[in-house]
């Protein structure tokens, strides 16, 4: 556990380094954490898409829940 924290603080201070380092690498930093969580977006749009096609039976069952 120590070992993780000690592992966010040090990234923490890596990208607090960076981030004051220069703006251009600033806007580097600030584009990969964007590209993060478009990424993490997509996917679970993805997800849900595959799910509401690949699944008719769970929005059945949804369907049977929200009749309750």
């Amino acid at each position: 556990n120590n070992a993780a924290h000690l592992g966010g603080f040090l990234t923490g201070m890596l990208f607090g380094y960076l981030s004051t380092a220069s703006p251009y690498l600033r806007r580097k930093v600030k584009i990969a954490w964007i590209t993060v969580a478009t990424v993490l977006v997509g996917i679970i749009i993805v997800s849900f898409v595959f799910l509401a096609i690949r699944a008719p039976e769970i929005d059945a069952l949804l369907r049977e829940l929200r009749g309750f």
